[in-house]
């Protein structure tokens, strides 16, 4: 008689729906008679090695507050006269954090935040390996206050560096996040930048007429301050 996993953590694992169905089957992998009484133990990889069975049923939920790191489930059918069945074993790690995202040059590094160009691009990088970028941009106008974050809707999928083209004249920010191969997403990571290409016009200039004197005034106003 041995038991079998139906479903269950296995490989990486969020801390979250951590709970194992089993069943028996007999010695030819058939489909045996539901025992009652089995036996189940959680082993932390690297902890204690003498085993410690508790009597369980499917389905057996693990604790919330199973920490991160590299287990082991056992689960076996417990004779009647002592002889347990053939176990079913599953290995599985458990990872809560999520991954941290850097700015390593931020829009127009390493020039300044302001751009005189429509085009720029931002180079990141994240504390875990294997785990997918998303990328977005806020702008207010020229002037405004500084925009806020991107709405999560704004969010797409991007690598570094992220090249951001067509921009006008404004506030910029610039946000990314990363999410992890088994789901935790990471707080976003931001920069901010102004966008000015559009030069100076001059109006209203005031040439005052022929003179005799050696220096003479000219008023006029631009529409950029500064």
């Amino acid at each position: 008689m041995y038991t079998r996993f139906l479903s269950g953590p296995f490989g990486l694992q969020p801390k979250e729906n951590m709970t194992f169905t089993f069943t028996d089957l007999d010695s030819a992998g058939q489909a045996a008679q539901v025992f009652s009484a089995h036996q189940c133990w959680l082993e932390a990889v690297g902890g204690a090695s003498a085993a410690a069975y508790v009597d369980c049923t499917s389905p057996v939920a693990l604790p919330a507050d199973t920490k991160d790191g590299s287990y082991h489930f056992h689960a076996r059918v417990a004779g009647a006269n002592g002889a347990a069945g053939t176990e079913a074993l599953s290995t599985f790690e458990v990872d809560s954090v999520p991954p941290e995202v850097s700015i390593a040059e931020p829009p127009g590094a390493p020039s300044s935040p302001m751009l005189r160009s429509n085009a720029t691009s931002v180079a990141f990088n994240s504390s875990e390996e294997g785990v997918s970028f998303y990328c977005g941009l806020s702008r207010s106008d020229p002037g405004a206050p500084a925009p806020a974050a991107p709405d999560a809707s704004a969010y797409y999928w991007c690598t570094s560096p992220a090249a951001l083209t067509n921009l006008t004249d404004g506030n910029y920010m610039f946000a990314v996040y990363a999410v992890d191969g088994v789901g935790n997403q990471g707080k976003p990571a931001t920069s901010t930048f102004l966008v000015d290409i559009t030069p100076p016009a001059f109006s209203d200039i005031n040439v005052p007429t022929a003179t005799a004197q050696p220096e003479i005034t000219v008023a006029f106003t631009a529409t950029d301050s500064g």
